[in-house]
């Protein structure tokens, strides 16, 4: 995430303590993904695995970011 993402999400923490439980989860995704990534050869499985790890990111990554919308929209 960008800086000034993180920047929103300090700000927002307080009205909406669920962006703590989203925004850890993703930091464990990255790392998840990052270290498959390091790997370099995969197996099929891994790969799946890699894959649904990136979805599941950006599908925490939108809930972050439609929280943040609400919040600059009230």
């Amino acid at each position: 995430m960008d800086q000034r993402t993180l920047d929103l999400i300090d700000a927002a923490r307080k009205a909406h303590p669920e962006l703590e439980s989203l925004v850890s989860s993703h930091h464990e995704l990255d790392a998840q993904v990052s270290h498959l990534t390091e790997r370099g050869h995969l197996t099929p499985e891994e790969t799946l695995e890699l894959s649904r790890l990136k979805k599941e990111k950006l599908k925490i990554r939108d809930q972050i970011e439609d929280i943040l919308h609400q919040k600059a929209s009230a």
